[in-house]
């Protein structure tokens, strides 16, 4: 099933450089586990749904007064926040081919041993992440750990110091095996709606990239 996906008004953000096969990925048997898991994610899906879509971001990416005016509703914060990240406020770091990189290795390293990652997209300001959690390793302690390692990485190989992340995070859990399915494919879909790539899985930094073995320059 094809899910109908909404749009997104990103402008104006490329990559400062162009990928290329190899040299995105120092490793790579790790990441064909994964696309491994994606492509048997859906067959889990009717045993145990306990699946979570996490969304985090850059420390500049909301403006202050936009923060302070959410509102109390969840669904109409995820609302807004989802627009304003849209806009690519701030410097936008995950642009560079390296920092997103970080971040892909970053949410890959653990699945499998403390949660199943089942789709992940790294946009120019925020990341998404969908996953399952194992027993023992929630939801908070798994979104803390990306960020500290990630900031750490992604610190040493710019020479700064200083937070990267916001210290905020959102998330939500599927309701059904459908809704499930929709987010994947809104997570999946959100280069193609900001105009960064013609189709989901020319996206290097995106799980559409590695559901299907395909040609890579």
């Amino acid at each position: 099933m094809t899910p109908r996906l909404p749009c997104a008004c990103w402008s104006g953000y490329r990559l400062d450089r162009e990928p290329s096969g190899s040299q995105m990925f120092r490793n790579k048997r790790c990441l064909e586990i994964s696309r491994a898991g994606i492509l048997a994610a859906f067959s889990r899906i009717s045993i145990r749904l306990n699946a979570s879509s996490i969304v985090f971001r850059t420390k500049d990416s909301l403006p202050s007064a936009a923060l302070a005016a959410l509102p109390s509703d969840s669904r109409a914060r995820r609302r807004i926040v989802a627009s304003w990240l849209d806009r690519g406020e701030g410097t936008s770091i995950l642009r560079s081919a390296a920092v997103a990189n970080i971040v892909q290795q970053t949410l890959l390293h653990f699945d499998g041993a403390r949660y199943r990652l089942m789709g992940w997209c790294i946009m120019p300001n925020h990341v998404h992440a969908v996953m399952e959690p194992l027993d023992g390793f929630p939801v908070g302690s798994t979104v803390r750990g990306w960020k500290a390692f990630s900031a750490a990485s992604i610190n040493r190989l710019n020479e700064t110091t200083g937070p990267v992340w916001a210290r905020d995070y959102f998330d939500r859990y599927a309701r059904s095996e459908s809704d499930l399915e929709r987010i994947i494919g809104y997570v999946e879909h959100n280069p193609v709606a900001a105009g960064l790539v013609a189709t989901a899985r020319e996206w290097p930094w995106s799980s559409a990239f590695w559901r299907e073995p395909q040609e890579r320059a």
